[in-house]
């Protein structure tokens, strides 16, 4: 088979200088789209490298305790303000100024959010407690049951941050409706749980790559499953959360 350089080359009017012209401006192109691939995938984990930073400062600014959900939900809210060109640039000023306000903004409100989480993941594994104790058949199908309420609970909680992001909805419902969006999308929901396994695997080889944006890492994943579907629902309900 004749490689494409002799192709040129045996092309009519076609000159050796001509061929190496061609042949150099192919390999600059290639140097190009590789430079602006690792350009772009720099910005991007520098990014979520500096927002993994501030959702650490803000959970250690209200105690861990308080300062939990209003870091996490603010964070969450951030990227999806810039996820369109978060890969561009370096966004380290405006970042540190957004989160700031947002988590301010949305303090008391996020910790009441997660006093409702709290009380649910309180009640589970109180149930799962209950269910060890005791090896009977019956409680042996109900602990198996219960795994699998978990895993939807799990999943609940992440599908919770991307629509805390997207709707401004009465602090009731939020939960309500993470469940709801969680069981009526089986391909989200095993999205999900395939991006957390994974993500927890890849881990385990590349701790020290995923250290640094552990926090931020797992939000953008969850964020970019859900984005096209909560981006149309948005568009129809005309409910987009004002911190968008």
């Amino acid at each position: 088979m004749r490689r494409c350089g002799d192709l040129i080359a045996a092309a009519p009017g076609v000159t050796a200088r001509d061929t190496i012209a061609i042949v150099d401006h192919k390999r600059i192109r290639k140097g190009e789209i590789m430079a602006a691939f690792v350009y772009r995938f720099c910005s991007y984990y520098l990014n979520l490298l500096v927002l993994n930073v501030l959702t650490l400062v803000g959970i250690l600014a209200g105690g861990v305790v308080l300062g939990f959900f209003p870091a996490i939900l603010s964070a969450m809210s951030l990227y999806r303000k810039f996820h369109r060109d978060f890969d561009s640039y370096f966004k380290f000023r405006f970042m540190v100024k957004l989160y700031v306000e947002r988590y301010r903004a949305n303090f008391w409100s996020a910790n009441l959010l997660g006093l409702q989480v709290l009380g649910i993941a309180a009640l589970l594994y109180l149930e799962f407690r209950m269910t060890t104790l005791l090896s009977d058949p019956v409680t042996v199908f109900f602990r198996y049951v219960l795994d699998v309420v978990i895993v939807i609970s799990v999943i609940s909680f992440q599908t919770l941050l991307a629509l805390y992001a997207y709707f401004d909805l009465p602090k009731s419902r939020y939960i309500l409706q993470a469940y709801l969006v969680t069981l009526t999308s089986p391909v989200q929901l095993a999205a999900i749980l395939a991006f957390l396994v994974g993500f927890y695997v890849v881990f385990r080889f590349l701790p020290a790559f995923l250290l640094p944006v552990f926090i931020t890492a797992q939000l953008a994943g969850t964020f970019h499953i859900l984005h096209k579907r909560f981006r149309h629902l948005a568009e129809l309900s005309k409910q987009v959360s004002p911190a968008a």
